[in-house]
């Protein structure tokens, strides 16, 4: 079914790559863009309407057919059509997520990675077809543009999952969030809402948060010890090489390994784990382009230039293998004095402590999966690591 969408996806994947390499300059597309991501949310959610409707009249019909051989025949053909039903309805929700990239992808253009985040961890609200409130949402959206402010409508995105617009802070360049009510009576949920709202704004001006995602304690964000390194352009280069000839593999660095390729087979498979010096975790890329554990990572409409290789990314036509080799992560913290268990247990994948299991550090499955979501490097995240677990331990010895 997403053929059928593949002109509008190329042509929006092509004006979202300008937006990207020139957002001040492309203030109107990024409305334009945004006005069409509506109508076509509006279409896809009114067939997904239409398609429950139909599926619940026939089951309707289909427990009223009384109990004969030739009604049998008839519920049999009922079941295949409701499950054809059902799998255009995954199709259309899938076409839907990949609207809300292209969402995300207008937000990752205007504000910096770090201060997206935040604002994603939440479940998604429903259909914005037939929202209330959503017309006052459209006219502050429009009204912002008006006034050369550029706006997100935050239900057009994964990323935004707190209020209904996101501008820019005219003061610090940081997302600001707005409620839009038509109407001035205040309840328990909107004063959750704003509450939420501040504690927000403040965590982003601040970097620090006390009692936020339903926790209890103070979360602070601090900075990396060194500036972040990816592989992005490489990867670029070798998802051109694959659409070429096929595909492309690259060591790009000890312990991680990069495969892109438009033919997937065994025999591939099999070629390149006879290339590798080290028994690797393989993680397919491609899993985490619509997965809602993906949240809050640099959109893959983004990492990925070419509008065609976008496409064929969410096709699945084009797939992208990632090679790591744990005993490299071992090594890498044992040589320096770390014990390191690697278990993904409660959101979490990597335990360490120092050699007197005085100092203790836990990395987040979410963190570590940069490096796959985001094509890091693996070494930067490790010695990333390491520094966060040599200051604590340096802040502990200042204390005694």
């Amino acid at each position: 079914m997403i053929s059928y969408y593949k002109n509008t996806l190329l042509e929006l994947f092509n004006e979202l790559n300008q937006i990207y390499l020139d957002p001040v300059n492309n203030i109107e597309l990024i409305r334009d863009i945004q006005l069409r991501l509506i109508k076509k949310t509006f279409y896809i959610e009114n067939k997904i309407k239409r398609k429950k409707e139909s599926i619940k009249s026939l089951k309707k019909e289909k427990s009223n057919l009384p109990r004969t051989s030739q009604s049998k025949e008839i519920a049999l053909k009922i079941k295949d059509i409701i499950k054809s039903y059902d799998m255009d309805i995954d199709d259309y929700q899938r076409i839907l997520g990949l609207l809300k990239k292209i969402g995300d992808g207008i937000a990752f253009s205007l504000f910096q990675k770090w201060d997206i985040k935040p604002a994603s961890f939440k479940d998604s609200s429903g259909f914005i077809s037939g929202k209330q409130g959503f017309i006052l949402e459209k006219q502050l959206f429009n009204r912002a543009f008006n006034n050369g402010i550029p706006a997100i409508l935050n239900d057009l995105t994964n990323c935004f999952k707190y209020g209904d617009l996101t501008i820019i802070n005219p003061k610090n360049g940081l997302p600001y969030f707005i409620e839009a009510k038509s109407s001035a009576n205040v309840n328990n949920r909107i004063i959750r809402q704003k509450d939420k709202l501040l504690k927000l704004t403040k965590y982003l001006e601040t970097d620090e948060i006390d009692n936020f995602y339903d926790t209890i304690g103070t979360m602070k964000r601090i900075s990396y010890n060194k500036e972040e390194n990816n592989y992005i352009d490489l990867l670029n280069k070798m998802i051109m090489e694959a659409l070429k000839t096929g595909n492309s593999f690259e060591l790009v660095e000890k312990g991680l390994a990069y495969f892109v390729t438009t033919f997937f087979s065994k025999t591939d498979i099999n070629t390149l784990l006879n290339k590798l010096d080290f028994k690797p975790v393989v993680n397919v890329v491609n899993d985490f382009k619509l997965n809602k554990e993906s949240r809050g990572y640099f959109p893959f409409v983004l990492s990925i230039k070419e509008p065609l290789a976008k496409y064929m990314f969410f096709t699945g036509e084009l797939i992208i293998l990632c090679f790591t080799d744990l005993n490299e992560i071992i090594k890498h913290f044992e040589s320096r004095g770390i014990i390191v268990s690697i278990e993904e247990r409660d959101n979490f994948l990597l335990k360490l402590y120092d050699s007197k299991r005085e100092v203790s550090l836990q990395v987040s499955s979410h963190f570590f999966y940069r490096v796959y979501s985001e094509f890091i490097s693996l070494e930067w995240m490790l010695n990333e690591i390491y520094s966060q677990i040599m200051n604590i331990k340096n802040k502990l010895e200042i204390v005694v």
